[in-house]
């Protein structure tokens, strides 16, 4: 049976569409998370150094928003290509080589991916119960489920990169 290339092709723009947009959505929650953190650091030093008094909360939420910062931001960058890389053996290798390094970094990563969100979830369904120390009404589950965000990111970015590997 032959394959449509018309229905491919709007296959591929649906799926470019909907990773722009989540990666729209993450940087949207990534700049969130910076304007909220450049304000509550700004307003602790401001209490601390000029009013003597010391927001008691503000470090575990500047420390949990950086936290998801990270794990956002980690995603985010896998899908830019921004992220960390060693490519002179790459860049020198031969094509056979090349695709074989590509491969097995895209498996590693898939399995990073599921390792990731399985994990997380279980961490975050460990630790739901578990509050914050100063800030007893957060459950610490929330903090977990950040892992399972960038697993599920990866993995959506992953598999994006390869369908658009596979038919340009």
């Amino acid at each position: 049976m032959l394959i449509n290339k018309k229905k491919i092709e709007n296959y591929l723009e649906l799926i470019e569409r909907l990773t722009n947009k989540l990666e729209y959505l993450s940087k949207l929650v990534l700049t969130i998370f910076m304007i909220e953190i450049s304000i509550m650091c700004a307003a602790s030093v401001f209490s601390r150094f000029v009013l003597n008094y010391s927001i008691s909360w503000s470090n575990e939420i500047l420390r949990y928003s950086y936290i998801y910062i990270v794990f956002i931001g980690t995603a985010v960058s896998f899908k830019e290509g921004t992220h960390a890389k060693m490519e002179m053996l790459y860049t020198k290798s031969p094509k056979f080589i090349k695709n074989i390094i590509t491969i097995t970094n895209t498996s590693i990563m898939i399995f990073i991916s599921f390792l990731l969100i399985v994990l997380g979830i279980n961490e975050a369904i460990k630790n739901w119960h578990v509050t914050a120390p100063v800030m007893n009404f957060f459950p610490m589950g929330v903090l977990y489920l950040s892992i399972v965000i960038c697993g599920f990111l990866l993995l959506i970015f992953i598999l994006w990169k390869i369908t658009k590997k596979q038919y340009q």
